[in-house]
């Protein structure tokens, strides 16, 4: 009557023929049209279509991979959901990057089924995150950036005995490290400095990641960081 054309959009992480998928994903459809006077038409259209590559699950030795099928086909599902209601670009995961500087070693990514892995042994390693069991454990919240704190150690190169955060003194009963993370010297802004890094707990049980910038034996005045929180 109006001369008005609403459209609903709906992106699929991968190609599917599920009816039952498409049911879901259209079943909000209505709450974002003011049909007002009513509709006179409506149709549907497939912007971007891919073949949907077959799956053999009869024989016992595919069992695995049927597993693997299932999983990514579940999380491809629970993805798609998600983006229909929230939106496309709302809905991302966190990626591996080939970097060791913490705040780089991974970004924000569109969800991407084809990257599920049920085993371990899996994942290919040019994922760029290190082999299991050769990386330090990370904190379970990073900073968005690192904060400066004022520090107490015994020594120039020995772990904080205690740090002040938001005008709250914080006693160290534990404490773990260097780890030792130097700046990538081909694309590091000049001036970065080599970062010694402490797993600390202070009396009241609380785990920080301190880090230490500038290096004692060089001479360099430090300054210090905290960049994260461990349970």
């Amino acid at each position: 009557v109006d001369g008005l054309v609403f459209a609903h959009d709906v992106h699929l992480s991968r190609p599917s023929r599920d009816v039952t998928l498409f049911h879901r994903l259209l079943a909000n459809a209505s709450d974002k049209i003011n049909p007002e006077f009513g509709l006179e038409m409506g149709w549907m259209e497939s912007l971007d279509c891919s073949p949907l590559a077959p799956r053999d699950t009869a024989l016992p030795h595919m069992i695995l991979q049927r597993h693997n099928g299932v999983v990514g086909e579940s999380y491809a599902s629970l993805v798609d959901r998600l983006v229909a209601r929230l939106g496309y670009g709302a809905v991302v995961r966190l990626a591996p990057q080939a970097c060791w500087q913490p705040e780089a070693a991974q970004s924000l990514e569109l969800p991407d089924p084809s990257q599920i892995f049920t085993k371990t042994d899996e994942k290919p390693g040019w994922l760029g995150d290190p082999a299991s069991g050769t990386a330090p454990p990370r904190p379970i919240r990073l900073l968005a950036y690192p904060h400066p704190v004022d520090v107490v150690a015994l020594l120039p190169d020995h772990p904080p005995a205690q740090f002040i955060w938001q005008r709250r003194i914080h006693k160290i009963i534990h404490a773990t490290g260097p780890e030792r993370i130097a700046p990538a010297w081909w694309q590091a802004p000049a001036g970065s400095r080599t970062r010694d890094y402490f797993r600390l707990r202070d009396d009241q049980g609380a785990g920080f990641w301190l880090y230490r910038e500038g290096l004692p034996e060089r001479h360099e005045t430090p300054s210090w960081f905290l960049h994260g929180f461990f349970a």
